[in-house]
């Protein structure tokens, strides 16, 4: 008989550990790897009767392999907190592992977001593997390696992973200086070309190659949102070349026109909240964003700051500025559509 563990890694879920803990309720064993929650996360899964392990976060690869020392199944499958096994994957899921024919299994991720679910936006994933065969390699963006026959099933895990705008461009930024580190360490250059080029495939990728337009506004902001992470990265990226750090920062590229007595952080704090002000002001007076608002009005306002007030003339800062403002009306405009239907 096949035996199951499930490995779940943590911090600061209480609010949605719960539900990810009742969907694998079938599992032989629970194992959460917390990285020293400072919310109720652990006691939620101690009240579950999961096993607690506890591990300072360095990076997710890392977190995942410690806890695969703790688990006793056959095979092993990995879920996050915000992530749910249906019933109907979970009988195609048990039934799978019985017949032993294969070494690993990919699992459907379509994405929760604006509610509703983007299954033009769903990832493929290995998350299903023999215990001895498991192992993960990567920091950022962790990878299970797995030797043998692989197979997908067909039934969706359901991923809430998105909680609501602001917290999905907040996410973008806190790991854009994870992500620059990483670069930095491996002689990266932030040059003009990946400032520019690098986001502008992420966008085409996500709203054109995978389908994302046919999600609607869902699937332009989700373009636009990793568009904008990936931008980020490479600014940072740009500032740890230039001597500044996440901690240590002095005001943000100087002779670019900015407000000089900000740091990068703060500017950009101060743009969110700029978009989220006129985008009140929008909503109350009855606009309705179109086609062109989300569109086209971004580029324009680029193009404008770039070119007609001069931008272009301060290279990488003036360009960082220059997308910046465009992407300020794609977060404005996103703010209507959202305050309109009532969603977060």
């Amino acid at each position: 008989m096949s035996t199951l563990s499930v490995i779940i890694p943590t911090f600061n879920e209480e609010a949605y550990l719960a539900d990810a803990l009742k969907s694998v309720d079938f599992a032989d064993e629970i194992i959460v790897v917390d990285s020293n929650s400072t919310d109720g996360t652990a006691s939620v899964a101690k009240a579950f009767g999961a096993q607690v392990v506890f591990r300072d976060f360095d990076n997710f690869s890392a977190q995942k392999n410690y806890a695969l020392t703790f688990a006793t199944g056959k095979w092993i499958l990995f879920l996050d907190a915000d992530e749910r096994i249906t019933h109907s994957l979970k009988l195609e899921l048990l039934e799978t592992l019985e017949k032993e024919e294969f070494d690993g299994l990919k699992l459907n991720f379509p994405h929760f977001y604006m509610n509703r679910f983007l299954y033009h936006h769903s990832d493929t994933v290995l998350r299903v593997a023999r215990r001895e065969n498991a192992r993960f390699e990567g920091n950022v963006h962790e990878k299970l390696v797995v030797e043998g026959k692989i197979k997908t099933l067909k039934n969706p895990v359901l991923h809430y992973t998105y909680k609501g705008l602001e917290a999905y461009i907040a996410k973008k930024d806190s790991y854009a200086w994870f992500q620059a580190r990483q670069r930095y360490a491996k002689n990266e250059k932030a040059s003009l070309f990946k400032l520019s080029f690098k986001p502008a495939f992420r966008f085409f990728s996500s709203l054109i190659l995978k389908g994302g337009l046919r999600d609607g506004v869902p699937g332009f902001s989700v373009a636009s949102v990793n568009a904008y992470g990936v931008f980020q990265r490479y600014v940072k990226l740009f500032l740890i070349q230039k001597g500044f750090t996440e901690d240590k920062q002095t005001t943000y590229l100087e002779n670019a026109d900015f407000e000089l007595n900000d740091t990068y952080e703060a500017y950009l704090k101060s743009l969110h909240r700029k978009s989220h002000h006129a985008g009140l002001g929008l909503y109350e007076s009855g606009y309705k964003p179109d086609f062109i608002d989300f569109m086209l009005k971004p580029f324009g306002q680029f193009w404008y700051q770039f070119l007609i007030k001069g931008l272009i003339f301060k290279g990488k800062k003036g360009y960082i500025k220059a997308y910046l403002l465009g992407f300020a009306q794609v977060e404005k405009f996103l703010k209507v559509w959202l305050m309109q239907r009532h969603i977060k």
